[in-house]
């Protein structure tokens, strides 16, 4: 499902929607967006709401929010 028009929004980043453990309906979804700006311009726009409408009819539960990253973890690299 496409929720963001690239070609209208080309900073808009491809995201991965994530089953939760013993819930088949619940999933998290995560992108990480360019910039602020282009996240914004993206909720401003004429489709964005019949699109996220369209998001909410399949899952049981949906909760919407825009976070910032406060931590990473990576993996060490492997030694040869």
């Amino acid at each position: 499902m496409d929720l963001v028009d690239q070609r209208e929004h080309p900073r808009a980043p491809v995201g991965q929607a994530a089953a939760v453990g013993g819930r088949p309906l619940r999933f998290v979804s995560v992108s990480e967006w360019a910039d602020d700006a282009s996240l914004k311009a993206w909720k401003a726009s004429p489709g964005f709401r019949e699109k996220i409408e369209s998001v909410k009819a399949l899952y049981d539960e949906f909760l919407g929010g825009d976070y910032d990253v406060t931590a990473s973890v990576s993996a060490p690299a492997l030694r040869s």
